[in-house]
């Protein structure tokens, strides 16, 4: 038994079957699996097309084992990804005061589950750190250093591939981001939001704008608010395998490949809670070079360094924000052209197989009316080869054809 309480995990399923087979076989193979209380939620089907991937995925979820307990939660409709997680966890902190997630395209390591709730029973009274994460890109790719003295380490921006946090924390969340307006008329506020990354104004923009629908945006922006902070391990302990066009926001991304099989079994800890800036920059410049706001991030890092003042930066990123907006309804204008063309070149292939259907039975008519000509043209040669026998063997026995009919001749004259 471990020595603290360990915290229930709350796993959000949808339509994908092999994730969530993968994912769960994955956490029930950890270290404090059979301790855990696991909390399933299973988001109802978006259209009928979603409809037996949804099933399939529930028959998979009820059959979980190896948890301290099974918990499903199976909506009817669907609630979209952001409004699953929020009442999700919301529900688990009316419950629980501290919390682990996991979506169905997080695999864990074995040691995922100890290093989490290992960090929150250390860290629950640093309301300084606002929550846990199990992922971190490869440390070799970010230049970290391989002496380093601690396997964690600290930084202003919230993940959520797998993460763990406190009842306190989450109620902090402002989930209608009602300070974000003011916060962009504060040029301040924004370079110093930047010390996530340079992307996660932009992102936030977007969320405010309703251009996307992220939870996680505006927790770091709670995050930020209350002046937290995010651990996170040196090496991963778990791995995002969405990475294949199947989730709702992640594309192909081998940059963010991991290996879990090195995560370490015990964890070096600072001493203290601190941003080491070497490890933040690298990491920040990480997130920031690989984020689909990627160009918009150089433009805003570029003005930032090359201005003295910091009086026009709002005026800035809102016109950066004019050009995604931009590029975004030339990007909608262009799928609804590509949506058109679809549609028409759909019509036509289905007007192509309508015809060849027609051209199929009329082939199906032909064969079986040959057919019906092959079985008489078999009956006919059948009674002519009766008849060809016949004759053959009356010209093998020429009399007893005479005899026959002399025998036939006779039985009518005694009649």
């Amino acid at each position: 038994m471990p020595g603290f309480d360990v915290a229930p995990v709350a796993f959000f399923a949808f339509n994908r079957p092999e994730h969530t087979r993968r994912t769960l076989a994955a956490l029930s193979a950890n270290e404090l699996a059979a301790d855990t209380d696991l909390y399933i939620f299973c988001d109802g089907p978006r259209s009928p097309t979603d409809e037996e991937a949804v099933a399939e995925v529930r028959e998979i979820c009820r059959n979980a084992s190896g948890f301290a307990s099974l918990h499903l939660r199976e909506q009817t409709v669907n609630q979209g990804l952001a409004n699953s997680l929020i009442t999700g966890i919301s529900f688990m902190f009316e419950k629980h005061e501290r919390v682990i997630v996991f979506e169905d395209d997080i695999l864990a390591s074995p040691r995922a589950l100890r290093f989490l709730n290992t960090c929150l029973e250390r860290y629950q009274a640093e309301p300084v750190v606002f929550s846990i994460a199990a992922w971190s890109p490869d440390p070799k790719k970010m230049g970290f250093p391989e002496n380093y003295p601690w396997d964690v380490y600290f930084i202003p921006r919230f993940h959520c591939w797998g993460w763990a946090s406190w009842k306190d924390r989450w109620q902090s969340i402002d989930w209608s981001l009602a300070t974000a307006p003011a916060f962009f008329d504060n040029p301040y506020a924004i370079r110093a939001y930047c010390q996530g990354g340079m992307d996660v104004p932009l992102i936030l923009r977007a969320c405010l704008d309703k251009q996307i629908d992220s939870w996680a945006i505006r927790a770091d922006f709670a995050r930020f608010a209350h002046g937290r902070l995010a651990l996170n391990p040196l090496r991963a302990y778990v791995e995002n395998i969405g990475f294949d066009n199947s989730g709702t926001h992640c594309g192909e991304s081998p940059q963010y490949a991991v290996d879990i099989s090195l995560a370490p079994e015990i964890s070096r800890f600072p001493e203290y809670v601190f941003v080491d800036e070497a490890l933040g920059g690298r990491y920040r410049d990480f997130l920031s070079g690989n984020s689909p706001t990627a160009t918009d991030v150089e433009k805003l890092r570029a003005y930032i360094a090359a201005s003295d003042s910091l009086a026009s930066l709002s005026f800035f990123l809102h016109e950066i924000h004019k050009e995604q907006i931009t590029r975004h309804d030339a990007v909608a204008d262009r799928i609804n052209g590509f949506e058109m063309k679809y549609l028409q070149q759909v019509e036509a292939l289905q007007q192509q197989v309508e015809a060849l259907q027609q051209q199929v039975e009329a082939l199906q008519q032909q064969i079986e009316a040959l057919q019906q000509q092959i079985e008489a043209l078999q009956q006919v040669g059948t009674l002519q080869k009766q008849q060809i026998e016949t004759l053959r063997w009356n010209l093998r026995h020429p009399y007893h054809w005479f005899f026959r009919k002399l025998r036939s001749k006779i039985c009518k004259a005694d009649v």
